[in-house]
Parts: structure tokens; C-alpha cells; sequence
């Protein structure tokens, strides 16, 4: 086997440089061979030399040495990819590839770091990978570089980051070489990292042109300097806040916008701040608020207190400036005004007729008087926490035809349970917790489990879930169950 770390020769085996990447942190997993030049996959295959040799390797893809030498004891001449987790990779295709690399550091007038550079087996000039660190909990979109807004100019570079893959070192490509660090001073390459911790962190400039977000994970405890810190609770908290409050403030940005590690608080911050101030809140009370949302998470930060209430001063300043010079937005409560609309009378008359909802609407109806109309019903009645399942389908028709009116969508709707949440608190009085709500969704909106198996509503099926959402990004419905609204 050679000595030389960079090499990546055919007498370093996959295993050996699976082995050396998993060392370094990187997770990896096993290629389909070549033949050849061909892949030596059953079927046709459009990527030969970096076609995954298993299925869920986005999952599956691991740092176990044990597990890499079961594999590779299987296929002994398997090629070795890589999935990203913390780390960001810029795939250059070619000449085209590189110029488009160039163009774009000189439009936004900024310089890529030197980084460490993987060099494909290709014999076309400037087919390289760049490899660069995000903070943990940042997420980039895998997609050609072109297909980034604002970035449609620049041709022939791809983006890999978390949920992607790429081809590295020791892998052989199509046209007979190897993939290999880069120590020639190509794109002012470092060489090859000892750890993914080496890797230099991805310039703001680029993850702000990439759109870069910081997304919510759930992990059990927080780690910050190697001391465990239990994770503040993300539930819903004491429901019987007053509303408007800056308790019941507080209480929606813990929901919406928790802190799970160090790193994210300087950027994450922005986010709770822009909400508060297009609810007219004054700065005063929004740093109240704020303190109390970073008090929460007390020795979670790396940074001392002054500089965090310095940084929080800036954020909530500048944030007011931005909304000043129409930069930012003020907040449409797409949820308030759900909630004040009349009831259709497409929908009134799905109620009046379907028997399983008229079974709902039976145990309340017999506490009223019986010339009250499902639309007086409605607006009128503060419901117990006996029988949820009648608001609940009113909570889902509101929001239907508030998605109809106002986005025109009309067989498919877009929604997130808080917004329900939301309709259910400001039409019916009623508070529900996640766990309820979800058990309720059950009933009526058929969706896939966490293994894929479907799960059909238990009572009445009045939306098919199609897409699940994730923190932040609402859930896609098709409506099934519900009438078309003219």
C-alpha cells in the first residue's frame, strides 16, 4: 500500500480509504464498481463509478469502522462516497465550472478562503471539489449552483451539502484515475484534512448567496466546550397565558424558533426579532422578551453576556431600520383572519349533510337551541374539552377556504398544525395541545407514519397529507373530503 496520504492510487483499496475518511469524521458509504468504463449495476445506469452500492445510504452512510469492513469484505472493489453532514462541497465541472467560480467571486467582490480541494479522476482540466465547514444546524440546498436565486449565470457547478453526496478520494473514475487531495496549489488547496474539523468555515458571503438557513434539530442534550447541557423543553408551556402578553410572546418564539446548540443564537435571533417587531411591539419590551427567550438557555453560549446583549441591541436596531426602509415586511396573521371569515356555505352544507360529521355535531347541538344553524353554531358556542372533533373540522374548513380566497389554492392546500392551533384558540376558545391535535388529525386527514405506511382518517377523510413540512415550512394537503369553493 502506498505512503503517500494524497495519492490515492489503485494500491490504496476503497477500504483503506473508506477507513482514512471515516477517521477523519466524514461519513461514508460504498460505490458500485466500474467495468471498465461502465457501472456494474444491473440496470442502465447514468452515473458509473458513483452510483451507491445501497439503498438508504443518505441514512445509512456511517463513521463505524466495523460496519465499513463488512461492506467492503462484500465488495472488496466498491468506490467510496461521502455524505455531508457539517460540511459544505462546491462540485466544479470542468473549465465552464471553474469560470463560473471565478465570475461569481468577482460579481460579489469577495475571495473563497484556501480550503482543502479534492481533484477527480477526470482527463478535462478543473474538475475539482471544494470542501468547506457550515455551523452546526445550517442547511444549503443540494442543487446546480445556476439554479440558485440570483445565481442563474453560473454554469456547471454543483452544491452538496446535508442529504447530499459526492464521490472522494480513492474512487476510481471513468476515464482511468483516481479522485485524490489536492496538495499542487490548485485553487490554493491546503492539502488533506487530519479532521472534517480542519475544514475552513464556508465564507457568510457565499452561504448568503446560497440562501443558507439555520434549521431545528431535537437532539436529547446540548454539547457546548465537551459539557452536556439538558435541551430546554420545546413543548407548549403553560397554555393559560394571558394573550398579547410578553409571557405569551415568549412562549410562541421558544415554539418557533429553539436554540438546540451553540453557534445559532447570533443568526437565529433576527428571526424572533423581526416577528415581535411587526407586531408593533416598541424595542423596549422587545428586549425584554428577548432576554428572557436567552435566559432560557443559560450556558448554552460560548460568548460572554455583554457581548450577547450587545449583539441583541444591534439585531433589534438594525431589524427596525430594515422595517423602515421597506427591507422587511410586517407579517400578514394569516391565522387571524382565517378565523373571522363566515363559513362557506359549500362547507355549511357538507356539514348539514355528511352523517359522520353530523354525528360530531350531535353532543353539542343537543346543549343548544335547535334553531341554531351550523354557521351560528360555529361563532357562537365555547366549546368544552369534552368534544373537540366539531371544531377541529371547522378549524380545517376555515383555513381551506382562507387558502382558497387568498392563494387560490384549490386542490391543494398548504397548512401547519400551529395554524389550527392558532384558528381553534381565536374562533373557538379552545386550546390543544400537539399531541391532541395530532390525535384529532388522525380522524380526519389520512397520511403516511414515519415507516411510510399509509394511515387512512378514522372518521371522515377531509385532506390526504401529500407533503410533510418541516420546522418552519408548512405541510402539503390534497383535499379529498371538502367541496370545490367558486
Amino acid at each position: 500500500m502506498t505512503n503517500d496520504p494524497l495519492s490515492g492510487r489503485s494500491d490504496q483499496s476503497g477500504h483503506s480509504a473508506a477507513c482514512e475518511l471515516a477517521n477523519m469524521g466524514f461519513r461514508v458509504f460504498p460505490y458500485y464498481p466500474l467495468l471498465d468504463t461502465t457501472c456494474s449495476c444491473p440496470g442502465e445506469c447514468h452515473s458509473p463509478g458513483k452510483h451507491p452500492r445501497i439503498s438508504r445510504y443518505l441514512d445509512l452512510a456511517t463513521t463505524d469502522l466495523e460496519q465499513l469492513g463488512k461492506w467492503w469484505h462484500r465488495w472488496p472493489d466498491a468506490g467510496v462516497g461521502i455524505c455531508p453532514d457539517n460540511q459544505l462541497i462546491l462540485d466544479i465541472d470542468g473549465p465552464s465550472g471553474h469560470a463560473s467560480l471565478e465570475a461569481m467571486q468577482r460579481e460579489h467582490g469577495m475571495k473563497l478562503p484556501p480550503t482543502f480541494t479534492c481533484v477527480s479522476g477526470s482527463k478535462e482540466p478543473h474538475h475539482y471539489h471544494l470542501y468547506f465547514r457550515l455551523s452546526d444546524g445550517t442547511r444549503v440546498l443540494n442543487k446546480p449552483l445556476c439554479q440558485f436565486k440570483g445565481l442563474e449565470a453560473f454554469q456547471c457547478i454543483d452544491v452538496r451539502s446535508r442529504r447530499g453526496q459526492v464521490a472522494a478520494p480513492g474512487t476510481l473514475h471513468r476515464d482511468g484515475n483516481y479522485y485524490q487531495w489536492d496538495c499542487s496549489g490548485l485553487y490554493r488547496s491546503l492539502g488533506k484534512p487530519d479532521r472534517v474539523t480542519d475544514l475552513p468555515e464556508a465564507p457568510a458571503w457565499l452561504l448568503s448567496a446560497l440562501g443558507g438557513v439555520l434549521i431545528s434539530e431535537s437532539p436529547r442534550h446540548l454539547s457546548v466546550q465537551g459539557k452536556p447541557k439538558e435541551m430546554p423543553s420545546r413543548g407548549y408551556g403553560d397554555m393559560n397565558l394571558p394573550p398579547e402578553s410578553n409571557d405569551w410572546y415568549l412562549n410562541v418564539i421558544r415554539k418557533r424558533w429553539p436554540i438546540v446548540r451553540a453557534g445559532q443564537r447570533n443568526c437565529l435571533q433576527v428571526k424572533p426579532v423581526a416577528y415581535l417587531i411587526a407586531k408593533g411591539i416598541p424595542s423596549d419590551r422587545i428586549r425584554e422578551i428577548m432576554n428572557a427567550w436567552l435566559n432560557g438557555f443559560e450556558g448554552v453560549f460560548s460568548s460572554s453576556s455583554e457581548q450577547i446583549i450587545n449583539e441583541l441591541d444591534d439585531c433589534i436596531l438594525r431589524t427596525e431600520r430594515d422595517f423602515e426602509e421597506g427591507k422587511i415586511h410586517s407579517i400578514t396573521d394569516h391565522s387571524s383572519k382565517a378565523s373571522t371569515k363566515k363559513m362557506h356555505p359549500a362547507l355549511e352544507g357538507l356539514l348539514q349533510s355528511t352523517e359522520e360529521l353530523e354525528k360530531l355535531l350531535a353532543p353539542e347541538a343537543e346543549k343548544h337551541s335547535n334553531e341554531l344553524s351550523v354557521s351560528q353554531l360555529s361563532e357562537k358556542v365555547e366549546w368544552s374539552t369534552g368534544n373537540r372533533g366539531l371544531p377541529f373540522v371547522l378549524a380545517v374548513m376555515l383555513h381551506y377556504q382562507y387558502r382558497v380566497a387568498q392563494f387560490g389554492e384549490t386542490e391543494t392546500i398548504l397548512m401547519t398544525h400551529l395554524q389550527l392551533q392558532e384558528i381553534l384558540e381565536k374562533r373557538f376558545l379552545l386550546k390543544i395541545h400537539r399531541k391532541q391535535l395530532y390525535q384529532l388529525a388522525d380522524q380526519f386527514i389520512s397520511r403516511k407514519d414515519q415507516h411510510g405506511k399509509e394511515k387512512r382518517a378514522s372518521v371522515f377523510e377531509l385532506l390526504k397529507q401529500t407533503k410533510r413540512g418541516y420546522t418552519g415550512k408548512p405541510s402539503e394537503y390534497h383535499v379529498t373530503g371538502l367541496p370545490p369553493l367558486s
